[in-house]
C-alpha cells in the first residue's frame, strides 16, 4: 500500500475517532427523549472543531510517518546487531572447540577428541567450510584411535612371541 494511501486512511481513522459516534459531551448519557441543545447560529459549520479535526490530523500524518520510519530503522539496526553478535558468538564457540580437539589429538587422546566433537557440536549450525574442518578433525581422531589400537595389538602379539625368561 502506498504511503499516500496509508496517510489518508490514518487521517480518516483519526478523524472518525475524534468525532466519536455522533455524540457530543453534552448528549452523552442523556435519554433519547431529550433533544440535544441547538447549535449556536453564529458559528458556521466549516469552522467547527469537528470540521477542523481532519485537517489537523492530516497535518500530523507526515510527522507520525517519520516517527514510524525512524522506529522501524532503529529496530532493524537492533536486529542486525543481535544477529551479528550471535554469529560472532557461534564462531567463537566453533574456534574454541576446534582448538580443544586439535590439542587432544596432539596429546594422543583420539577418543576424547571424538567425544568433545560429538558433544560440542550439538546445537551449532555449521557452514560448509566449518563442516569440512570438523570432518578432517574426525578423520584424524579416528586414525589416532586406530593407530593406538593397532600398536596395542602389536604389543600384545609381540609379548606372546617373546621367550619367557627364567629367574
Amino acid at each position: 500500500m502506498s504511503t499516500q494511501w496509508k496517510a489518508w486512511l490514518m487521517a480518516l481513522g483519526i478523524s472518525a475517532f475524534a468525532t466519536g459516534c455522533g455524540e457530543s459531551p453534552d448528549t452523552a448519557g442523556t435519554s433519547p427523549a431529550t433533544p440535544p441543545p441547538p447549535a449556536a447560529p453564529s458559528q458556521p459549520a466549516s469552522t467547527t472543531p469537528v470540521a477542523e479535526a481532519p485537517k489537523a490530523v492530516a497535518a500530523d500524518v507526515p510527522k507520525a510517518a517519520e516517527q514510524v520510519k525512524t522506529a522501524t530503522q532503529e529496530t532493524v539496526a537492533q536486529v542486525k546487531d543481535a544477529a551479528a553478535a550471535a554469529a560472532s558468538a557461534a564462531e567463537s564457540t566453533f574456534n574454541d572447540l576446534v582448538a580443544q580437539v586439535k590439542k587432544l589429538i596432539a596429546d594422543g587422546k583420539g577418543s576424547e577428541a571424538v567425544q568433545v566433537l560429538t558433544t560440542g557440536l550439538s546445537g551449532l549450525k555449521l557452514t560448509d567450510s566449518q563442516q569440512k574442518v570438523i570432518d578432517d578433525l574426525k578423520v584424524k581422531a579416528q586414525e589416532l584411535i586406530s593407530k593406538k589400537g593397532l600398536d596395542a595389538a602389536k604389543g600384545a602379539v609381540g609379548n606372546l612371541l617373546k621367550p619367557k625368561s627364567s629367574n
